[in-house]
Parts: structure tokens; sequence; C-alpha cells
């Protein structure tokens, strides 16, 4: 099935050579496209936004989140996503959460289970990912540590970083934390916890950093598409 998809791919359409092939050092491969008439449907489109210093970026979702791959062998794509945050305030006294969910239910895609993990970091975090009635897929992952010295580099067991499979076929989730677990007493050494859906290879190399600092940021998600074997290391999303 996968070279009848690609040759498919190539008699369908080719885009014409007006159409720009690469942005940021990512190449743009059909389906996807940067603009109208150069991708397959809407939801493949790509733009080619400057960010800053005058480099360019892709994106798709109008610019919400970061393309960093297209792999059709993989059948996958690989972008960023938004990291929930759930913080102590030492002047305030009080917790401060910042959760995000993401919605791919109306588009070709859907969250990859064979790259992508549920994954909580923190020193006192209880973190749940459910779908958007939360009447159904509902899960969590709990991370504790009494000191930096417990994290162990590389592991995300339970200590300091815990990680769950999310299910096949998932197109939406939300994220909350449980205000049971808060870092009002563990503060000066890890005053908050993250969650996200993400790049199980990826969330190890961030475990400890994320720990002992507050950083308003994204991790790398994987879409794939769910016809066609994965062998991707990172997060992704899946054609549908």
């Amino acid at each position: 099935m996968f070279y009848s998809l690609l040759l498919v791919l190539a008699a369908v359409a080719v885009p014409g050579p007006e159409c720009q092939t690469q942005c940021g050092g990512v190449e743009i491969q059909y389906p996807f496209g940067i603009g109208d008439s150069c991708s397959r449907a809407v939801a493949f489109n790509v733009s080619c936004l400057q960010v800053q210093d005058g480099a360019y970026k892709p994106f798709l979702a109008l610019g919400v989140f970061e393309l960093l791959n297209i792999s059709l062998i993989d059948s996958t794509i690989r972008e960023t996503n938004h990291i929930s945050m759930y913080c102590y305030n030492s002047s305030s006294g009080f917790m401060e959460s910042s959760t995000w969910s993401f919605d791919v239910s109306k588009s070709p895609f859907r969250f990859s289970d064979v790259h992508n993990k549920f994954t909580v970091i923190g020193c006192n975090t209880l973190a749940y990912i459910y779908d958007s009635a939360g009447k159904g897929y509902q899960s969590g992952c709990v991370s504790t540590c009494q000191n930096l010295t417990d994290l162990a580099e590389g592991s995300c067991s339970g200590l300091g970083c815990c990680q769950t499979a999310i299910p096949r076929g998932m197109g939406f989730y939300n994220v909350s934390f449980d205000g049971g677990f808060d870092t009002s007493q563990i503060w000066r050494f890890g005053r908050c916890s993250y969650a996200i859906s993400m790049s199980a290879i990826t969330a190890r190399a961030l475990q400890e950093g994320f720990v002992t600092t507050r950083k308003e940021g994204t991790g790398v998600l994987v879409k794939q598409d769910g016809n066609f074997p994965i062998k991707a290391i990172h997060a992704t999303l899946i054609l549908a």
C-alpha cells in the first residue's frame, strides 16, 4: 500500500514549478504545499512565515504550530505542541495553571499512538489527558521526587517524569492538573509541573530543565497516517 500511495500522489498532481518546495530548511512535499494551488487540500496548506531575525519557518493551522518534518515514507509529519503548566507563584501564594487542548478531529490527521506519549514532568504532579466530552477516554500520570538528586537521567518512570500511552485514532485531547498535587512546599527547587502529548524521546531530554525552571515553550508532536507502518522515533500525527 505504501508504494500505491506514492504512485497515486505522483499521478494525481505534481505541483507546478512556481510552487515553493522548502521553508526554513524543511522540504514541503506534496500533498502538502505552500499556498492553495500547491497543496492537495486546505488541510495540507503550509504557511511560510517570517518569525525573527529575517528567518522563515513553515506552519500548519494558520501559523499556530511549527512544522518540523514531513515523511511520505512513514506517512507522518512532526510539529510543535504547546506545553501545559501548573506553577506555584511565591508572591501570591497560589498555584497558577495554563493548560492547552489540541483538536485535529476535523482534519485528515490523528495523533500517533506509536510515537507520542502523554508526558508529565514535575516533583509533585498528577495530570490528566481526556477526550472532548470527558466521558470517554481518560488517563493520568503521576510524577514525584524529593529533590533533584532523585532524578534519573534519561528515565521517565515516575521519578520526576512519567509517561503513559495514548489510544489509537485520537483526534482531540484536553489536559488538566489535579489540585491536590501542588508545588507550594517544594517551589524552591521545583515550582512547576508540566504535561504534554509529545515524542517520548524528546520528553526525556527535557526532564531536568523543566523540573528546575519555568519555561514557556513547546514540545514536539507527531502526526501520522494510520494505514501505513510508522518508523520515526519522535511525536507524530496520522493521516486518517
